[in-house]
């Protein structure tokens, strides 16, 4: 579905298509800048070649002349003074526009003449105007995916913006609880809810040794169930390579959202494979969980490198490949998760064999045994 069409929907995909562009927004915009309350935004934004979208945001609706946003000084915008604008247009907002917890239905018109307004004459104070319009839709998905991009845009987006993205952390959506502890991560590192979505549970499975390869989760999946042995996509992956370790001593990290939490779980997973005395093991890895495998790249060797739905973050994750037979690289288009972590959508080396299946949006489809059988993914790796 493409804008502005799916601002008069409520379907899944017309949900997720209104996320994409408001993640895209923060993307255009963001820069450090402390908060206060332990808030701080993220630094420089990635070069446009970097960020890996390409044609994905012209498909949307999304006019190429939007590029022009990052060529211009960025001045954010207070929600007080933005009200003032909105009422002066016509737009009654003075009794929810920055309430924390007020949601307003039937926001399509308004939010597609915001949206029309700045695709024509591409501006912050348009796009703020939409970002803040957009913290109040009645889906938490793009109250969630406002949220993140009014840490970039808004000079005071912490008193409604911040209870936003901890209310999608409790989601039972994975794609919410994903996109919404992603960006309160990268906004606010030291929060108390950070630290427990990380935070290690019992782990239930009985397991069964095996020998060279293995799953390397991502950030915040230590809990989940998915990965690890006697999980949905752990079993479907044994049907694909039967060496997959079934152990209950399998490794595990801490998931947490940092660099340094990622140098840890590398340094971990360097030792663990040392321990079973591994050489050159396959390694299946989602998200960061691929960044962690890069690190562990420098120190030890890799057989099959599969990153699933990994952002890209070249200066600070890349592969050693003197150390590596083969990478691999499965995704799907403007994955709202990497958009909310300001990486980059797409591997561009021609050491990296990428391939982006025919769908968009949800960080959790790479994982998924429907979706590899549906795209023969095991023909790819």
């Amino acid at each position: 579905m493409v804008l502005p069409d799916a601002y008069f929907s409520d379907d899944q995909e017309a949900l997720e298509t209104q996320a994409a562009l408001l993640l895209f927004l923060g993307l255009l915009a963001h820069r450090e800048r402390h908060m206060g309350d332990g808030f701080v935004t993220t630094i420089t934004p990635l070069d446009w070649e970097e960020l890996g979208i390409e044609d994905d945001y012209l498909e949307l609706g999304i006019p190429e002349k939007i590029r022009e946003l990052q060529e211009i000084s960025k001045i954010r915008y207070g929600l007080s003074y933005l009200r003032e604008l909105l009422d002066r247009d016509g737009v009654d907002t003075h009794e929810w526009l920055g309430q924390p917890g007020e949601t307003r239905p039937d926001m399509g018109t308004l939010q597609a003449d915001l949206s029309r307004r700045l695709f024509e004459s591409p501006d912050f104070l348009n796009l703020a105007k939409l970002v803040a319009v957009s913290l109040h839709h009645t889906a938490l998905l793009v109250r969630v995916a406002a949220a993140s991009t009014s840490f970039d845009v808004l000079a005071d987006a912490v008193r409604i913006a911040g209870p936003v993205l901890l209310e999608g952390t409790y989601s039972e959506d994975a794609l919410v609880r994903d996109v919404a502890a992603t960006a309160l991560a990268r906004v606010a590192p030291d929060h108390p809810r950070v630290a427990e979505m990380t935070r290690q549970g019992a782990y239930v499975g009985e397991g069964r040794p095996s020998n060279t390869s293995l799953i390397v989760h991502g950030t915040w999946a230590r809990n989940e169930t998915w990965w690890q042995p006697g999980g949905d996509f752990h079993n479907y992956l044994l049907t694909v390579d039967s060496s997959l370790y079934a152990g209950s001593d399998r490794y595990e990290w801490s998931g947490g959202y940092s660099t340094q939490a990622r140098a840890i779980a590398a340094l971990d997973l360097v030792d663990w494979t040392m321990q079973m005395n591994w050489y050159a093991p396959d390694l299946f890895t989602h998200s960061h969980g691929g960044s962690v495998a890069m690190l562990a790249n420098r120190a030890m060797d890799i057989g099959r490198l599969v990153l699933l739905s990994c952002p890209v973050h070249k200066h600070d994750y890349w592969p050693n490949f003197g150390r590596v037979q083969k990478v691999v690289s499965i995704r799907v288009h403007m994955d709202l998760v990497i958009l909310a972590d300001h990486g980059g959508q797409r591997f561009r080396d021609p050491n990296i064999e990428e391939n982006v299946l025919p769908l968009c949006f949800d960080h959790s489809k790479s994982h998924e045994d429907a979706t590899w059988t549906k795209y023969d993914v095991p023909s790819m790796i």
